[in-house]
């Protein structure tokens, strides 16, 4: 088992890319906006994938094996507040 190296390039398709494994969790607050954000446009945007922290084999991994993380995107007030989780499992806790 080997954890990923950020930047590090792969051969295969599921770690590579716009498919790249996430490797720390982020928080920013007062994101740029270009242009506006309606003011009744609340609440949250979640997207939950695939991420893997550590992967047995490179070659033999699929995006299923991933142990999980939560994307959000929180609109209020006009503003957008991004930030992401990786999901506790007992995969993530090794």
């Amino acid at each position: 088992m080997t954890a990923i190296t950020a930047g590090a390039p792969s051969s295969n398709f599921f770690l590579d890319g716009n498919f790249s494994p996430v490797h720390e969790e982020r928080d920013a607050e007062d994101m740029e906006v270009i242009g506006t954000i309606p003011a009744d446009l609340q609440g949250h945007f979640l997207r939950v994938g695939p991420n893997p922290v550590y992967i047995f084999s490179e070659e033999a991994y699929h995006t299923f094996d991933g142990d999980g993380i939560i994307h959000s995107i929180e609109f209020r007030d006009g503003k957008a507040r991004c930030r992401n989780r990786f999901i506790q499992n007992e995969g993530f806790k090794l």
